[in-house]
């Protein structure tokens, strides 16, 4: 999945406003993908829930245009505390 990350993102970049892109999508990174769950970092909370709210249908359509058929689960904090992150969280957890 890290090669066709990369594609997920110019998807989104391509169907975004430049601000959405970068504000919310800046620092949206990949992290793993086992067993079919792909685990993607977010900075905080306020980006996780902006994403969840604005932009899920476009980060699934990115993702299914891209090859991914499995489960999304966001993983706020790590880039900024350091942590490991915590799997379960919002609307991507399907």
């Amino acid at each position: 999945m890290p090669n066709e990350w990369q594609s997920v993102l110019d998807e989104l970049k391509s169907n975004l406003t430049e601000m959405a892109f970068s504000s919310y999508f800046g620092h949206f990174n990949f992290e793993s993908c086992e067993d079919g769950i792909l685990t993607v970092s977010v900075p905080n909370v306020f980006v996780q829930t902006q994403i969840e709210t604005k932009y899920n249908e476009a980060v699934m359509k990115a993702l299914h245009d891209n090859g991914f058929d499995g489960y999304v689960r966001p993983d706020h904090g790590r880039m900024i505390w350091g942590e490991k992150g915590r799997y379960g969280y919002g609307l991507f957890d399907r």
